[in-house]
Formats: structure tokens, C-alpha cells, sequence
């Protein structure tokens, strides 16, 4: 539901209410702040009961419980649950306060413009969401020195129950109505609540349920974003909750072409219309989109995902704010390049220095806030006349990335503030390489030409080093020599251990006289 700004601010208890962010039947929700000492500021979220039903006990006990259950619950995928309270017979709970929006708002917005969800946003956000259902699901908390499990089933997996940030973050709320099995908490409502076009076959029967069924859940809202469409929606409820319990529906890749087949598998687990054959732990389901990814080669992270929201809704996201003190930027625009031509007087500019001269636009009047950043000159060796039309829209398409022509150079342009002048000399800078070089000479020539005005002469002790440099003929000989000193000393070293290694006769002993 849209935002309803609060036509002034108002207290209530401690708590100053900014906005109104959504209502419904049961609840509201609006965003507001505590503001504590030495200007201590904090959002929150604050859910109370309508005032209509803050007398209904069955309401509050759902809230007091949502509070037990979440509460005992501190990860990053999960909403904190910070305060429980009253006011003037008004019960309330403070949660922890995301600033962006509910899947169902990201996939109206999708819907309106056209599009569905890219696949790596859909996995990245049921994974994000899968860890907080998994930390939910093993739960364990100490009682009489035990641990205990608390067998935490959501039982309300809905687009409205999952918060995607502006910054990227992917959040499970609302365990108003969750299951749970401790002793402290046996106040828990066994009724059969939550989206019936959610709810698996045997919740939908009203049958005992475990945490299967919210696997069944969030594999109904991965379908929906990959393919944009509901699997099991029909006309009336009664329809829906049939085809609920047939289970039949149509593949997702036969939906969305880009759905890969893999990802039909693992939906295929997750739908199963009996538990005992479904997806048995969601440390299983997200690990199966986990290789996936891997196997994919998927880049991602929660930057994308951000980037992707904040534009979906341009008129929500946060502006960036710039740090105190730094200098103001903005985007290059078409006005801010000219074209010029490098070689009017070579033959090969001969039929494009025309077009130079159509296409050319005069430096932009100079900014007094960007006086201190010299401008930029799009130096581009065009192929033919025939592009002067979209000049200036094929210099932002190259600096962009865009396919362009066969090389584009950036230099600092002739005219600059004035300041200290660069030792360094204005040498021109290759941006993106060009096709293979040029094989006519007149072409060749004309770069190397370039090239050579604008680079810097070499400085007076170079030159002095590089003329007294030794030849490379005294280098060999004194290799050479080396060489035979060591083949040298190498035969001499066996002479010596052969003559050191004969044995000397023995004393008293003569040989005996040789025979005749």
C-alpha cells in the first residue's frame, strides 16, 4: 500500500510518528523515531492493533506473540523485534525499521513497467531469505539447562512478508501467527491463518504442519519471481485452493524462456503436494541454489540488488549524499565533449574534415564551480561522412562502452586554467585499444607523427646515459671468456682427483718377476 504521510507529527508514548507506511485490517504500521539525549535519533517501525480492534484479545494476543516468537530471533534476514508495549490500551511493537519495500511492491512495479525479475535478483533474494527461514527453523533456546527447539513454522511465506532494502537487504517479517512448540509459549494459536494462495496442501487442509510447509511457501514465491505469474492462482479461492492440492501447474522456464532448466528442478522439489516427497530442510534449498549460482558464474551481491531497487523506484530511493567538503561532480554530458579532427592536412582525413567541421561542438562556457578540472577533447578518426547525424551520440556511446570506430584517444584540451605546468609534458592517453593495427603506412605514419609531437623530450642525463652505454659485443666476450675459465678449471679439478685417487705400493713388497 502506498505511503500516507501523517498530515503533522504526532507522539505516541515515546515514539514521535513520522508517516503512516501501510494498513490493514488487523494492524498499521507507521515509521517513526525515538529521540533520546545529547541528540540521540533512532527509526523505528512501529505496528500497533487498529483502534477498532485494541479491545479484541484475539488481536493482541497475536501481536504479544509475534513479539515471544521474534524476539528470540537475532539474525541479519530476520526483522528485529526492539519493544513491546502500550499505550492509552493501544498494544505495539517497536521492529527494527528497513527502508525500502515488500516483494509484492517490487513485483506490481515489475509487472507495471513490463518486466519480470532477472533471474540472479530472484535467487539471490530466495537465498537471502532461505538463511533467515533456516536460522528460524533451528532455533534453540535453554530451558532447565537443555536446549530446546523451538520448531518455529512461519506459516505466513507471502511477498508481503519479505522486505528487500534500498541497500540490498533481503528480510524475513511478520511471525504474528507462527507455530511454535515451547512451554513458555503455549499460547500460540493452532488456527489455520495466513494467504490461502500461499499456504501449502496440507495447511490449506487444515492438517498438523511442520516447517515443510513453509519451504512449500517460499517455493509458491520463488515461482512468482521468476516467472512474474502466480503457479496456483485461479479466479475464486476455492479454485485456487483445488489447484493447491493437485499441484499441477506449468514449469517456469516455459513460462520465462530465461528461467533455466535447473532452476525448474529445484522449484519441481519445493511443490510437491505431499510433505514426505518435498524439500525436507531449507539448509537444503538454499544449498541447492547455492551451486547453482556457482555453477552459473553468477556475480552478485547485495550492491546489485540495490542498484536494481533504487532504480525500479526512482522516486523512493535515498539520494546519495555527498561528503562535507568535497568537490561537486556530475555527469558527463554531450555538451561538455567536441569532436576534432587530428589530421586535417593527411590524406586520409581528406574526406572527413567535413564532417569534423559539421560535428564539432564549441567547448562548453566554463563552469566556476568546475574550474579546477581541465575539459576533455574526443579525438575519434570517423569512417565516413555518412555518421555526422549522430556525432555527438556516438562520443557518449564510446566513452560508454559502446562499439565505435577504430580508436579513441582522451587528452587534456588546449585550453586549462592556469597553474603549475606539467614536467611531464601532455601526453595523449590510448582509452580503449583499437581494432588491429593499421597496415597502410600513410596511416601508420600519421599515428607514429602524433604520437611524436605530443610526447615529452627526454631529459639531458638519459640521452648522456644511453650514449655511453657499453656494446653488446664486449658482453659476449667477457661471457666467452668466463665460459672457458670454468670449462678449465672443471678438467683440471679431474686430473687432480684422478691422480689423488691412485693407490701408492705398499713398503717391503716387490713385484714378482715377470716371466720370460
Amino acid at each position: 500500500m502506498a505511503a500516507d504521510a501523517a498530515p503533522e507529527p504526532l507522539r505516541f508514548g515515546k515514539y514521535q510518528i513520522l508517516e503512516r507506511v501501510a494498513a490493514g485490517g488487523m494492524a498499521e504500521i507507521f515509521r517513526a523515531r525515538l529521540d533520546g539525549i545529547a541528540g540521540f535519533q533512532r527509526s523505528f517501525a512501529i505496528k500497533r492493533i487498529a483502534p477498532h480492534l485494541s479491545q479484541n484479545h484475539e488481536y493482541v494476543d497475536m501481536l504479544v506473540d509475534e513479539a515471544k516468537v521474534a524476539g528470540l530471533l537475532s539474525h541479519a534476514n530476520i526483522v528485529q523485534i526492539l519493544d513491546l508495549g502500550s499505550v492509552d490500551q493501544q498494544f505495539y511493537i517497536a521492529m527494527e525499521f528497513v527502508n525500502g519495500r515488500d516483494l509484492g511492491q517490487v513485483m506490481q512495479r515489475c509487472r507495471a513497467k513490463g518486466i519480470t525479475l532477472p533471474v540472479p535478483h530472484a535467487v539471490f533474494v530466495l537465498l537471502e531469505m532461505l538463511k533467515g527461514l533456516e536460522y528460524a527453523h533451528q532455533r534453540q533456546v535453554m530451558r532447565g539447562g537443555q536446549a530446546v527447539p523451538l520448531n518455529i513454522v512461519h506459516r505466513d511465506i507471502s511477498p508481503g512478508n519479505v522486505l528487500v532494502s534500498f541497500g540490498g537487504e533481503v528480510k524475513l517479517t511478520d511471525f504474528g501467527i507462527a507455530k511454535a512448540s515451547v512451554r513458555a509459549l503455549e499460547t500460540m494459536s493452532g488456527v489455520v491463518k495466513g494467504r490461502f494462495d500461499y499456504m501449502s496442501p496440507e495447511q490449506a487442509s487444515a492438517l498438523p504442519v511442520d516447517q515443510r510447509a513453509d519451504l512449500y511457501s517460499a517455493g509458491v514465491l520463488f515461482y512468482e519471481l521468476l516467472t512474474g505469474k502466480h503457479p496456483f492462482r485461479q479466479p475464486g479461492e476455492m479454485a485456487t485452493l483445488e489447484a493447491v492440492r493437485r499441484g499441477v501447474y506449468v514449469p517456469p522456464s516455459e513460462v520465462n524462456p530465461d528461467v533455466p532448466y535447473a532452476l525448474d528442478v529445484v522449484v519441481e522439489q519445493a511443490l510437491r503436494a505431499r510433505a514426505e516427497d518435498r524439500v525436507a530442510t531449507a539448509t537444503i534449498f538454499k544449498e541447492s541454489l547455492d551451486r547453482f549460482f556457482h555453477d552459473s558464474g553468477f556475480i552478485f551481491s547485495a550492491s546489485t540488488l540495490a542498484a536494481f531497487l533504487r532504480g525500479l523506484f526512482p522516486e523512493a530511493a535515498p539520494q546519495e549524499r555527498r561528503p562535507p567538503g568535497e568537490a561537486p561532480t556530475r555527469p558527463l554530458e554531450p555538451e561538455d565533449l567536441f569532436l576534432e579532427d587530428e589530421d586535417p592536412s593527411g590524406a586520409a582525413a581528406s574526406g572527413l574534415s567535413q564532417h569534423a567541421t559539421t560535428a564539432r561542438r564549441g567547448p562548453r562556457p566554463p563552469d566556476p564551480e568546475d574550474a579546477s578540472h581541465p575539459s576533455l577533447t574526443l579525438s575519434e578518426p570517423l569512417r565516413g561522412a555518412g555518421a555526422a547525424a549522430g556525432a555527438s551520440s556516438t562520443a557518449l556511446g564510446i566513452l560508454r562502452g559502446m562499439p565505435g570506430d577504430d580508436s579513441t584517444f582522451i587528452r587534456p584540451a588546449h585550453r586549462r586554467p592556469p597553474g603549475p605546468e606539467n614536467p611531464f609534458g601532455d601526453v595523449s592517453t590510448v582509452v580503449r585499444p583499437a581494432d588491429p593495427l593499421p597496415d597502410s603506412g600513410s596511416e601508420w605514419a600519421a599515428t607514429t607523427a602524433r604520437l611524436a609531437v605530443t610526447a615529452p623530450p627526454l631529459p639531458a642525463a638519459t640521452v648522456r646515459a644511453s650514449a655511453t652505454r657499453i656494446p653488446m659485443e664486449v658482453h659476449l666476450a667477457w661471457m666467452l671468456v668466463a665460459f672457458a675459465c670454468t670449462v678449465l678449471a672443471f678438467v683440471v679439478g679431474l686430473l687432480v682427483g684422478s691422480r689423488l685417487a691412485t693407490p701408492a705400493p705398499a713398503a717391503g713388497v716387490t713385484a714378482p718377476p715377470s716371466e720370460p
